[in-house]
This record gives structure tokens, sequence and C-alpha cells, in this order.
């Protein structure tokens, strides 16, 4: 199978402190992987280095192929990752429809069709037509990361990485945001904001399950295991983390 991202030896290192350990791990064009562990485990930190926002101290990373250790984030970002981070990211002064205007135009020029057309595509996408005038503050926590989603999409990625998108959404919220993301992974009719890959983080073991085609349980900056949500599943690491966490 054809490898989207490739990371060999990956680590970073802050104050003499190792938060990301050696992380050899890839994922494939079309596949969903989600990564787990403790707090502190260094999810989130793992996230952002993949993301370019931060600049590892040993190992490489790989999209397509492309070495894009040493790059800018905004070479990341060109080269086709988008980042949805834990905390929402809209302006909350600024309508639905200017957030995700100003995601499509930041960095690229447009005609006013285009921009227009784009706009309309990502907002039925999303499914927030009904919220186009409301300011981003006046949306619920569920539709704002619903929003995050659609302006993470403006620039047309090819891998998602997005850091505990259901965290703190209401049940059927939290549905429509998996519904939304495992359908833009499996787009087979070539139509637009369709994704080659997804990596993800979350607490929540029915998220992690149900969404992803791999797990990944990091703890103390490494995978101590990865593989399908059954082989995960199964894992003593696991067993005991879901145990403590109160989860069946």
């Amino acid at each position: 199978m054809k490898e989207l991202l490739v990371t060999r030896g990956l680590g970073l290192e802050i104050d003499r402190k190792n938060i990301i350990r050696d992380v050899d791990t890839s994922l494939a064009v079309g596949e969903i992987k989600g990564v787990m562990g403790p707090n502190g485990a260094g999810k989130s930190t793992f996230l952002r280095l993949l993301a370019g926002e931060l600049c590892p101290t040993s190992g490489e990373i790989a999209l397509r192929g492309e070495d894009m250790t040493s790059k800018p984030a905004r070479e990341f970002n060109k080269s086709g990752i988008s980042y949805v981070s834990q905390r929402p990211g809209p302006f909350p002064d600024l309508t639905v429809e200017e957030n995700v205007r100003g995601a499509v135009q930041r960095g690229s020029l447009f005609s006013r069709r285009s921009v227009r057309s784009k706009v309309d595509t990502l907002v039925d996408l999303i499914g927030i037509q009904a919220k186009l005038g409301l300011s981003a503050r006046e949306l619920s926590y569920g539709e704002m990361r619903t929003l995050d989603v659609g302006m993470a999409l403006a620039s047309e990625p090819v891998l998602l990485l997005a850091d505990e998108p259901t965290a703190g959404v209401s049940g059927d919220v939290a549905d429509e945001i998996i519904t939304l993301l495992k359908g833009l992974c499996r787009s087979n009719d070539g139509r637009r904001f369709g994704l080659d890959g997804l990596i993800f983080v979350e607490h929540d073991k029915g998220t992690v399950f149900h969404l992803a085609d791999r797990v990944g349980f990091l703890r103390e900056g490494r995978f101590v295991v990865e593989g399908s949500p059954e082989e995960v599943r199964e894992n003593r690491a696991v067993v005991q983390y879901l145990a403590e966490h109160g989860v069946d």
C-alpha cells in the first residue's frame, strides 16, 4: 500500500527532556489513524511536529516521499497538511461566512466567483448553511469544532491532523463530525475536499475505535503499540489505561 506520510526516528527534546522519542510510523493513502494515550504522553506534540509547528530535534518526516523535516510550517501547509488544534480557531467576532471566506482566501489569490463557489461548497459539506450570518461566538461548541474542520479543509489538504475534534461535543454532533471525517477519507468519486489521510488524537475510546483503521497508543513519547482497533484493544497497556480511566 502506498505511503502518504512516514516518520523515522522522530524525536523532540526540550530542556533535556524527551517529549517525543524515536517514533517510526507511517500512514497509508486513504488511511485513518487514531492516536490515544494518557495525559502528558506527547500526543498533541506529535501532531504539532507533523504539522510543522514544532521542529524535531532528531529524525525525519516525509510526505509523499518529500522530506519535510526542516521546512517551516507554511511549507507543510503548502504541501498539503492542515491542522485542527484543540482550541477552536475561528475569529469569534466574524461571521461563519467571513471565517470560511478568510480561510479560503488565505495565502492564495482567487477570483470573486471562485471564492464564492468554494465557500458554498465548504459550507454545504460541513452542514452549517443556516448559521452563515451568525458570529462565531454565537455558535455552540460543537458547531465551532465543525467550523474548525471546514476552515482546515479550505486549503484542500491531502492530510488532515485533528487534535481531539470531538472532545467536549455532544453525542449527536460528535457523530456528525466522525461521519464527516470518515466520509472525507472514503471519497472515491473525486469530489472536492476529499482527503488522502487523517491522523487524529482522541481520549474517547468509542471515537478512536469507531473512526480509525489503525490505532497507536502513545506513552512517554513512544508508540508502545500500533495496529488495528481490535489488536490495540487487547494490548495490556491499553487495557490498563482504559481501566484507570473508568472505560469499559
